[in-house]
């Protein structure tokens, strides 16, 4: 679609997704059931690729759009399919079945929203996405300064930036809270990788690399409203992913793939390691020599009635942390602030799969996922995604470690987006989107 057709798609999703964004904890109540906007934008996303691809079939566009979201579902597909064997056998009761359920729905509409987007634009879906996110930010910019002062606003955005969020005012805890922070810094990383990247591809004569002008002004906006919302655990999530892709693209093509193996073999077993040090008191450790781990050493200590260390421990099932949590049932920090979520996706995911599910999840997560971006490994751009999909799964991880970002839909969204997108058309066959 080109011309007229083509700039009321873009008009339409830059509408829907921009809604999306501003609208972060408000909802609805369907037949019952608490509904946030975010989920129903997406979904209306999923069904204006389907719309087009009904009005304009493109069969080769769909198939890598489709096989790409198996790759990034296989995972939260997986959570389903053993706690369905957990809830069974343990007779859970059904408000943490439904919980659970919903949780890995709500992420897997946000992996297939992400293929709508690369289905629709291909490559330019990262810049739509992106300007929709900007322009959300923006809105909300406004509102706070109109609700709270240019003078206060400024003033608390100086203060994040140069006490390094030691210094949070509740202007920029509002922006925190919406995880713009997140999308804008993995937006970050993805346009530094794809541009050199594709730098490298240029000189090595492939003129198809795009140069990608149009989204370069958009950097110096995203980053000044990723410091809006900075946080810590993203920025170093950031340069912890783009320190691997630095080590790997200096790796010809089979090494490369034999490192990233190597790596999530390691990562694996530092997944394990880290739930049993959170078990066995890592973080009182930590505040005894005076690091402050934000209440996390009385809660992970309170936990551990709930689960057990060992091959024998089989879960709780997926929605029993949020579910408990969300109870009451576990008891206050020692300041008094009960903590609205468990903040350590890792030590969720063994509570609830157990050792061996948490093993499958793991490796389908890590492994699965990285040797799946590689593709046949038959070219250069074959190299480069995987490094870059690595790239993004090991960011991903960081954040695990010390935050809940595993079930959330917009981030999700944002890290299969970024893995989707690059090169699309190529290997579509294509050379462009519907916009």
């Amino acid at each position: 679609m080109k011309g007229l057709k083509g700039f009321l798609l873009r008009g339409v999703y830059l509408a829907l997704a921009c809604t999306m964004f501003y609208f972060t904890n408000e909802g609805v109540i369907i037949g019952g059931i608490g509904v946030m906007y975010e989920y129903l934008l997406a979904i209306a996303i999923i069904a204006l690729a389907f719309l087009v691809f009904l009005v304009q079939p493109d069969t080769r566009r769909m198939a890598v759009a489709l096989r790409y979201s198996w790759a990034l579902s296989a995972s939260y597909l997986w959570i389903v399919l053993y706690s369905m064997l957990v809830w069974g056998l343990s007779l859970s009761p059904l408000n943490v079945i439904t919980r659970g359920t919903f949780a890995v729905v709500y992420v897997l509409i946000g992996v297939m929203a992400a293929a709508a987007t690369v289905y629709l634009f291909g490559r330019e879906g990262v810049r739509l996405f992106i300007g929709a996110l900007l322009l959300a930010n923006g809105i909300y910019i406004v509102r706070a300064i109109i609700d709270n002062g240019a003078g206060a606003f400024l003033r608390e955005y100086f203060d994040l930036i140069i006490t390094f969020t030691g210094k949070t005012g509740p202007i920029m805890k509002s922006f925190e809270m919406r995880n713009f922070a997140y999308m804008l810094g993995f937006f970050l990383l993805y346009q530094v990788l794809e541009t050199a990247f594709d730098r490298r591809l240029r000189g090595k004569g492939m003129r198809r690399a795009a140069r990608l002008r149009q989204e370069w002004w958009m950097f110096p906006l995203a980053g000044a409203c990723f410091l809006l919302g900075l946080k810590r655990s993203v920025l170093l999530a950031m340069l912890v992913g783009l320190f691997a892709a630095l080590l790997l693209v200096r790796l010809p093509a089979k090494e490369a793939r034999s490192a990233v193996r190597i790596l999530c073999v390691l990562l694996v077993l530092l997944g394990f390691a880290y739930i049993m040090a959170c078990y066995y008191g890592v973080m009182d450790w930590l505040e005894s020599i005076g690091i402050d781990t934000s209440t996390r050493a009385h809660f992970f200590g309170q936990i551990k009635a709930y689960y057990e260390m060992g091959i024998g421990y089989f879960g709780k099932g997926a929605g029993f942390v949020s579910r408990t949590m969300q109870e009451g049932n576990l008891v206050r920090a020692s300041n008094g602030y009960l903590p609205g979520d468990i903040h350590n996706d890792f030590l969720r995911q063994y509570i609830e799969l157990g050792f061996f599910g948490f093993l499958v999840w793991i490796v389908l997560f890590l492994c699965y996922k990285a040797e799946f971006f590689f593709h046949r490994l038959e070219t250069e751009t074959d190299r480069l995604h995987g490094i870059l999909a690595m790239a993004f799964t090991i960011a991903n991880y960081v954040t695990f470690l010390t935050e809940n970002t595993l079930y959330a839909c917009k981030l999700a969204m944002t890290a299969s987006l970024f893995m989707m997108a690059y090169h699309y058309e190529d290997y579509c066959g294509t050379e462009d989107g519907y916009g």
